[in-house]
């Protein structure tokens, strides 16, 4: 992919990058992604392609999973640290689940934000999975809401529902991207 990203953009994406604290076992995200490919597994579902989208740079969230879970999670990071525990590339039309834990949030501008967003788009397949967090700490465009998030997620061609059982929102690939700017509010 041919990002667009500025490298002051990336650089401070990259500062964001964390191996302890709230990740592997202890992150809320890559936690409801385990019990979802739990509950497909059960229900006789295929084994899942799934991708860890800003994975971070020892991409702990991934390793967790792929030594805890019924499939092999790919790890991608971009800028310094991209390093050997990340695929290379990225592959389009792929992926049945994308997940971006503490991803969003760190987005430091809509343009930013939108090429990320239009990233996760294309790796997925038709009605793949996108599920991600938006908290609000750390933020580093602090004005944005959830509600401007949503809406600009849906923009990007997603179908979005809460989902009671895991209490966030999973967003299913229905179509190509229709908005390039945020709503306003």
């Amino acid at each position: 992919m041919n990002n667009t990203y500025t490298a002051k953009e990336i650089e401070i994406a990259n500062k964001t990058s964390r191996s302890s604290g709230a990740v592997g076992k202890n992150a809320i995200i890559p936690r409801m992604v385990k019990d979802y490919l739990q509950d497909l597994a059960e229900n006789n579902q295929d084994i899942y392609k799934v991708l860890d989208f800003g994975a971070g740079k020892d991409a702990v969230h991934a390793q967790n999973l792929n030594e805890n879970s019924f499939c092999h999670v790919d790890a991608y990071e971009f800028g310094k640290n991209s390093n050997d525990n990340h695929i290379k590339g990225l592959v389009f039309d792929f992926y049945d689940i994308v997940y971006a834990s503490n991803v969003l949030n760190v987005q430091s501008s809509i343009t930013m934000l939108i090429e990320t967003l239009t990233t996760i788009h294309s790796c997925l397949r038709k009605g793949g999975k996108f599920i991600a967090n938006y908290p609000k700490s750390p933020r580093k465009m602090p004005d944005y809401t959830r509600e401007q998030m949503l809406y600009m997620i849906e923009g990007m061609g997603f179908q979005v529902e809460f989902n009671k059982k895991y209490l966030t929102y999973f967003c299913t690939k229905v179509g190509n991207k229709t908005i390039s700017k945020q709503k306003e509010v």
